[in-house]
């Protein structure tokens, strides 16, 4: 995906599509925040000590976070990245999941950096960091 304006604002058609069909407001509906810039996206670097996936840095750029960008799982931006309590809750559940599903992953923990997860539920995206 190397056009994130492009592609956000296609999502965001999605997006005020469901709003439409969703008469009876089950999800949340929100639009994403406005870019990081560099210096944020280097804060975030510097406290978790690697480098961002090229691709989730340069998304950080165009959406520096999505609230309910899937059901009621909200995408990270840099705040949420550098710590805060759904941070938290989402190292949580990662350290939940099963260590027979990791093995069979091929990854480690360690190797993981979650960048979405939901308040309401077990939902967790995560990131492979560089070098795992």
């Amino acid at each position: 995906m190397s056009n994130w304006r492009e592609n956000i604002a296609s999502m965001v058609l999605v997006k005020q599509e469901l709003f439409k069909q969703d008469v009876k407001q089950i999800w949340p509906h929100h639009f994403p925040e406005i870019g990081a810039n560099e210096d944020n996206i280097l804060a975030v670097e510097k406290e978790l000590r690697c480098k961002l996936d090229p691709m989730f840095r340069d998304f950080l750029k165009y959406a520096n976070g999505w609230k309910g960008f899937y059901q009621t799982v909200d995408l990270f931006g840099t705040e949420q990245l550098k710590g805060s309590i759904i941070m938290d809750y989402a190292k949580i559940l990662l350290n939940a999941i099963d260590d027979y599903v990791l093995k069979e992953s091929g990854f480690s923990r360690d190797q993981l950096l979650p960048i979405a997860a939901t308040e309401f539920d077990k939902d967790l995206f995560v990131l492979c960091l560089p070098n795992s």
